[in-house]
């Protein structure tokens, strides 16, 4: 199982802790089961290191800021490091991290396109991509991707509750969405498809 979600500025201040940065569930005991991914957009360098370890600080699970060559540990948030695209390959049996300094992909840098789409080939079972508030539409060619080859479980956040609708209304548009979520009810969602510890 991997889990993938979309976070963006906007966020940062809008969504309640502990459910927020996390995405850890809604509750500090619970944990994930497999990798979570955080793809946090447009951030000035050396942001996310600091970010990571403030959400590490206070959360039930482990959050790093990801490096380059980490292998994919269950019940791991992983946030991508700004300024660089992050992707999965498989390497001897399991799942590293690698980055990529490829030029910026629709307007931004990580951009979860390259993520998406390096799953395609990974040796998950289950996907489930979970796409919040944010502007413009990243994520939705690399979800598109991903699906056309292979089963995942998507889910966005109800526009009524974006403080931006671009990037979920994006996904939305594309008729892949599995659940249109209110964002109070997305981490009892995440749990129903990804379980926990």
């Amino acid at each position: 199982m991997f889990l993938s979600f979309l976070i963006s500025n906007e966020e940062i201040n809008y969504l309640p802790d502990p459910y927020g940065y996390g995405i850890a569930a809604g509750q500090r005991t619970t944990r994930y089961q497999y990798p979570v991914f955080r793809r946090k957009w447009e951030c000035p360098q050396g942001f996310t290191k600091s970010l990571a370890d403030r959400l590490n600080a206070t959360s039930e699970v482990e959050v790093t800021e990801a490096k380059e060559g980490d292998v994919l540990e269950k019940g791991h948030v992983y946030i991508a490091r700004a300024g660089m695209h992050m992707k999965c390959e498989e390497y001897h049996g399991k799942t590293r991290i690698v980055y990529s300094d490829e030029p910026s992909r629709e307007g931004v840098k990580p951009c979860a396109n390259y993520m998406y789409e390096s799953l395609i080939d990974s040796g998950y079972d289950s996907i489930v991509c979970v796409v919040l508030t944010g502007m413009g539409r990243d994520g939705t060619e690399g979800i598109k991707n991903l699906t056309a080859g292979r089963k995942a479980f998507i889910i966005a956040e109800d526009a009524k509750d974006c403080v931006v609708n671009g990037m979920p209304g994006s996904i939305v548009a594309t008729g892949l969405v599995d659940q249109v979520t209110g964002l109070e009810k997305i981490a009892a969602e995440i749990l129903t498809k990804v379980g926990v510890m």
